[in-house]
């Protein structure tokens, strides 16, 4: 048999180095695929401007909770938001539209202020769920302290408080927030959550 001629033979090194290196490659890129569990909180495929921007989201509606500035609230919201709120020993009560919730804030902030009601929310970071280009799916827990006529401030209650977001036009946007409380609150549901009942 007669032996490769040395031209070809880098060639054909050339050839199985490729061929070695593609299937490197492809192993490698299955195992990454593999291993993209949208539940694992370590992972960093995602876009910090966006995780930025979807953060001062919650924070801005925060404020604007603790401040009872509606306007804030609703500046982050998209139209087609919704608001879920489960309270002890209650039926989930459920505010559909970004124009039903403004109202209900309006009424709650109204009747807190007629009673002389602060209320301040102590969050924790945000614990990303679930990020995609367009969607993130959040959570924080939530201490809110209240205090009357400005005497001493007073823990109230916990909470655990998921949110989905969307990022249209490029703007994140808050389309659903669902609370979970952990006692009862201080005031009649009809103070806190007006017009739904």
């Amino acid at each position: 048999m007669k032996p490769i001629s040395s031209p070809i033979r880098p060639v054909l090194l050339l050839a199985a180095c490729s061929l070695l290196l593609q299937g490197l490659l492809d192993t490698a890129s299955a195992a990454s695929k593999g291993n993209q569990n949208p539940l694992q909180a370590g992972r960093t495929n995602f876009n910090a401007a966006d995780r930025f921007a979807f953060t001062n989201v919650i924070l801005a509606m925060t404020s604007g909770l603790d401040e009872k500035n509606v306007d804030l609230m609703l500046a982050n919201l998209a139209p087609e938001f919704s608001a879920e709120y489960r309270l002890v020993g209650m039926d989930p009560i459920k505010v559909v539209g970004r124009e039903a919730f403004g109202k209900m804030m309006a009424k709650r902030f109204e009747n807190l202020n007629g009673l002389g009601v602060e209320r301040r929310h102590i969050i924790s970071p945000l614990y990303v769920l679930e990020q995609s280009p367009d969607s993130a799916k959040v959570v924080i827990h939530v201490l809110t302290c209240t205090a009357t006529k400005k005497m001493e401030w007073r823990p109230m209650s916990s909470a655990k408080v998921e949110f989905l977001l969307r990022k249209q036009d490029g703007i994140w946007l808050c389309c659903r927030q669902l609370e979970t409380l952990d006692c009862a609150l201080d005031l009649p549901i009809s103070l806190v959550v007006p017009g739904i009942h």
